[in-house]
């Protein structure tokens, strides 16, 4: 047996998830949107957007970053990063929302299927911050 297959988990057909689009699922104990950028690459990252817990299946990518439906806070899939509106806060505004990160998975696209990886990059999942 190959090895990627013990870390690894099948989510869906890779022909049912075309360029640009979105889909949430449930993977193990996380809520999760697969999605495909406009590259072709399959990117997995958490269902709740870590601002005020918005649905991010509702939302759609800006090059590799999703688009959260709510705010417009954009975070990069690769990274995780708060690419929008973070970096333009004052520092003071900075520690009242906190780091913003988005929790994303591995994820890739063998034998026909996407696979996402079991263990998530970074936490926290479906939690909405705390106030």
């Amino acid at each position: 047996m190959e090895p990627w297959r013990d870390e690894y988990v099948h989510v869906m057909p890779a022909a049912e998830l075309a360029p640009g689009q979105l889909h949430e699922l449930q993977a193990g104990e996380h809520r999760v949107v697969v999605g495909r950028l406009l590259s072709g690459e399959p990117v997995a990252f958490q269902a709740l957007c870590p601002h005020e817990a918005a649905s991010l299946v509702e939302g759609h990518f800006h090059g590799p970053a999703i688009d959260c439906p709510r705010h417009h806070y954009l975070f990069d899939v690769h990274s995780g990063d708060n690419l929008f509106p973070l970096p333009l806060y004052p520092m003071w505004k900075r520690a009242q929302v906190g780091d913003l990160r988005l929790g994303r998975f591995p994820a890739t696209e063998r034998e026909g299927w996407i696979v996402i990886a079991r263990n998530p990059y970074s936490e926290p999942f479906d939690r909405p911050p705390e106030r």
